[in-house]
């Protein structure tokens, strides 16, 4: 079945509402929330399951989930933020911005995505904000009337999914590079410049000149 949560918000406006196993009249319960950044939950609780749902952080695990997918790196995870964010409108002084608190729409000179008047702090995380999570047991990805699915969200718009796609592609290689260097993970999803690398990245890829740099990172 394709997840519909009622919420609980705390004061970054993240759900923490979960399916109720029980057979109870109530249709959610409500759990530990996984963290929403590293180092600031409780190591002693497992909240995995939890995190699939809703982008967290697992503490006891040191490992975050973004649309399903594992983010070992605290430091990845915290740069994508995959999260809502409340930002008070009447703040916001970007043209740009403020037009797109009002269609739903990205910045990229800000890096910032607005979606039901919530800030998200990279595209992938806000392009994600558009869809509803899936249960693992759903067909969705071969069902055409649903549209498709990134990770464990689907997203029934195709311009929108086709994107998604892609950014979630961006986000595995960053997985991938987190181990050779974490700053160019970073870099890799926020269309940035690795600081210890000095390699730009955009769309997840480097100029052609800094392949073999990334293929033979300097010693440190």
């Amino acid at each position: 079945m394709v997840v519909a949560m009622r919420t609980v918000l705390d004061d970054h406006q993240h759900p923490h509402a979960f399916p109720n196993p029980s057979g109870t009249h109530e249709r959610w319960h409500f759990v530990a929330p996984p963290s929403q950044h590293p180092g600031t939950g409780d190591p002693s609780v497992c909240t995995c399951s939890a995190a699939m749902l809703v982008d967290g952080w697992c503490e006891q695990h040191s490992e975050g989930r973004v649309a399903g997918l594992s983010v070992s790196s605290a430091h990845l995870f915290e740069t994508l933020d995959p999260h809502g964010h409340v930002i008070a409108h009447e703040s916001v002084t970007c043209p740009t911005c403020v037009s797109a608190i009002g269609s739903h729409g990205y910045c990229d000179a800000c890096h910032i995505g607005w979606r039901g008047g919530l800030a998200y702090m990279t595209r992938l995380t806000w392009l994600l904000a558009s869809g509803s999570r899936t249960s693992p047991a759903d067909d969705v990805a071969h069902s055409p009337e649903v549209g498709g699915v990134v990770g464990n969200v689907r997203i029934a718009d195709d311009a929108i999914l086709a994107e998604a796609q892609r950014a979630f592609s961006v986000l595995r290689s960053a997985v991938e590079m987190c181990d050779r260097c974490e700053l160019c993970a970073c870099a890799m999803v926020y269309d940035g410049t690795c600081p210890d690398c000095n390699i730009t990245y955009l769309g997840g890829r480097p100029p052609a000149s800094s392949d073999e740099a990334i293929a033979h990172p300097r010693r440190k």
